[in-house]
């Protein structure tokens, strides 16, 4: 089974939501869970306990959403938001960086007189 879809992903934010507190839990929107619950992947098992916190980097993005935009309070919303700032400037520096058209050619240059 190919957990690194959409659907999957919806199992494991089911299953690790039912590990937070409740009033947590509350303020998220219940259409949220309504939606994950619609669509989640009825044949993809996943068990989250204390000895397996792994799960999908789709997981992991939607979890980050959800508790920056209906748990986290705003000194924490702050401290996201730069975060996944710094990562995209990092991001856009590694793919410019990647890309550079110099690199790209110095490779089939190589050994060329």
């Amino acid at each position: 089974m190919n957990n690194n879809t959409y659907p999957c992903s919806y199992v494991e934010i089911l299953e690790i939501l039912r590990h937070i507190p409740k009033e947590e839990y509350r303020k998220i929107p219940q259409e949220k869970i309504m939606f994950y619950q619609a669509n989640k992947d009825n044949e993809y098992i996943y068990i989250y306990n204390e000895n397996n916190k792994v799960i999908s980097r789709k997981a992991k993005t939607i979890l980050i959403n959800l508790y920056k935009n209906y748990i986290a309070n705003i000194e924490e919303k702050s401290k996201i938001e730069e975060i996944l700032k710094l990562n995209d400037v990092k991001l856009e520096f590694e793919k410019t960086k990647k890309y550079d058209v110099k690199e790209l050619f110095k490779e089939k240059t190589k050994g060329k007189v």
